[in-house]
């Protein structure tokens, strides 16, 4: 069979190598001239969940929502504002785990064995669903443009936003950090 790696077609031969415990069903290509591995993957370990979240924020998402009244008082999202999407490469076990992002280092995870997050922004899971949704489309979208850098997973520290929360993101590491 033939084999497209980055920009190059490669004669390869398909491998498929399962495994019981932990379950498992691995699939290779093989390089057919130097023997090389040119891809691996775990075909279970992909698993597809669900979440509501802004995208890209609820002020753009509905334009006539005023998040503070004139008295001050502050005015939940409408259900304009968000929006279901689909979370991509989930290990499966009900976290937000995946072969690019994890959420492992926020305290007190949210998990959810069904892989569905779909919440408001007021209920525990939601922060999560976003770090995971917004930093994993912008790696997706840096390996569209021929990124490969290194291959480690970002991971996201305390997901869970406050009053003071500012998103920010360093090399390797994304972070939602509050007060």
């Amino acid at each position: 069979m033939w084999y497209l790696a980055r920009t190059r077609l490669h004669a390869a031969y398909k491998l498929r190598v399962l495994r019981d415990h932990p379950r498992a069903e691995w699939i290779i290509y093989v390089d057919g001239e130097k023997g090389t591995i040119l891809s691996k993957y775990d075909n279970l370990a992909q698993a597809r969940g669900h979440a509501t979240v802004f995208d890209p924020n609820p002020v753009l998402a509905a334009p006539d929502w005023v998040p503070v009244t004139e008295n001050g008082v502050v005015r939940r999202p409408p259900a304009e504002a968000y929006r279901r999407v689909t979370l991509g490469d989930l290990d499966g076990r009900g976290y937000f785990d995946g072969r690019r992002v994890t959420t492992k280092r926020t305290a007190r995870r949210v998990r959810r064995k069904d892989l569905d997050w779909s919440c408001a922004s007021t209920q525990p899971g939601f922060d999560e669903a976003m770090v995971y949704f917004h930093v994993d489309r912008a790696i997706r979208y840096l390996e569209s443009l021929g990124y490969r850098g290194r291959r480690r997973r970002s991971s996201a520290r305390r997901s869970r936003s406050t009053r003071t929360a500012r998103a920010r993101t360093t090399p390797g590491t994304a972070r939602a950090n509050g007060a």
